[in-house]
């Protein structure tokens, strides 16, 4: 670390007063009651870290336990980014074996369709829809990014959304299913990440740096965060300016909601806001959504912010801690008694199926693109 980083962090780390307003925000804290699983505990480890009092190994557990979903910085009265001061720590510390292996995993495309066909197999689903062609004809030119997840895990909202965005009037064409570098950076991996950035920027550039629209919450906060992670890269600025998650761009175009849900009757439905939609507000678009499609009865669930216990890779990493986190989202869903939950982050969406599988509740996980359109897609396959 340099001087000038190392000076800022100090002074970040100087600003945590130990007000406590942290704790009860935070999914580990709550499930552990463990200070070292606390924000303000984590702070207190950086702290001493970087005062060179305490080796890595002494904090490498603290950090890796964080779910950086940010919840504690939205409760201090200092706005402490406690998430991102994490993250740059693990950075810091080294990715290590695990970091390696998501690396392995999620820079290489034809892996990420192979392990997602599977996927799809195992879970008795049909063989995956094509991509978005490119339309130019709209005077409103959007790059829909999908993301690794919907490219490979759900393609159907992939399709979904690509209806959505024609629906609206925008001429649309796939950014191809890059993964935008989140599972790398969370895991320490910044080189790593930003090799996966400079991809999309390269994506984005020969699309002549279009209005880019993506329906994952956690890649639209990627995206905005090239800046962080390519300094020197014009692009990243230019890109992060035009990044829009999928309800906040309807709302923004004027978007009229089809006369019915996609699924036909009187249907109940919840939402789980994903962390990155709440830290940049963006959620509540899709809340106001949800609310305004004729026939749907929306069941607001308490905690419909909190964090899943997911976070991407997370969940696999600590599935103890994660499994009881999750837990109390199942209950907050099933006090709601709908038959939806609707969510805007793929990795979340994994963690609720499995929360409804393991709960046992007549709950199905959906997505907000999947609320609005047909399942036949409104424009001609392209050829793969």
């Amino acid at each position: 670390m340099n001087e000038e980083r190392e000076e800022h962090e100090e002074r970040e780390l100087a600003r945590c007063t130990k007000c406590g307003f942290c704790l009860p925000t935070c999914p580990t804290y709550g499930v552990t009651g463990a200070e070292t699983d606390s924000p303000r505990g984590r702070l207190e480890l950086l702290s001493r870290r970087l005062g060179g009092t305490l080796r890595a190994r002494e904090v490498r557990s603290a950090l890796n336990e964080c779910l950086l979903c940010g919840s504690c910085t939205a409760a201090c009265p200092q706005g402490i980014p406690t998430a991102r001061m994490v993250r740059r720590a693990k950075s810091r510390e080294g990715a290590g074996l695990f970091g390696l292996l998501v690396r392995g995993v999620f820079s290489h495309p034809e892996f990420l369709r192979v392990v997602g066909r599977f996927s799809r197999r195992a879970n008795g689903a049909g063989k995956a829809p094509g991509g978005v062609a490119p339309d130019r004809a709209s005077p409103i030119r959007v790059a829909y990014f999908p993301g690794c997840s919907h490219g490979f895990w759900y393609p159907e909202t992939k399709v979904a959304t690509g209806n959505v965005l024609v629906a609206a009037g925008a001429g649309v064409w796939e950014l191809s299913p890059l993964c935008c570098g989140l599972p790398l950076w969370a895991a320490g991996d910044r080189e790593g990440a930003a090799a996966l950035a400079g991809r999309v920027l390269t994506a984005f550039r020969a699309a002549g740096e279009p209005t880019v629209v993506t329906d994952c919450a956690s890649c639209a906060a990627t995206l905005r965060e090239y800046p962080e992670l390519l300094p020197r890269e014009p692009a990243a600025v230019r890109l992060a300016a035009k990044v829009w998650d999928l309800a906040a761009f309807l709302a923004e175009t004027g978007y009229e909601s089809p006369p019915g849900p996609r699924i036909p009757g009187p249907l109940a439905v919840t939402y789980h806001q994903p962390c990155h939609a709440r830290q940049s507000g963006e959620g509540e678009a899709t809340r106001r959504l949800l609310e305004s499609l004729p026939g749907v009865e929306y069941r607001e669930a308490k905690g419909y912010d909190a964090c899943c216990g997911g976070a991407g890779l997370w969940g696999l990493r600590h599935a103890e801690l994660s499994g009881k986190i999750l837990a109390r989202k199942m209950a907050a869903f099933a006090a709601t008694e709908a038959g939806l939950v609707v969510t805007s982050c793929p990795a979340c969406r994994m963690q609720l199926e499995r929360g409804v599988r393991r709960a046992g509740l007549k709950l199905a996980v959906g997505s907000v693109a999947g609320m609005l359109v047909r399942p036949k897609p409104l424009w001609e396959e392209p050829d793969r």
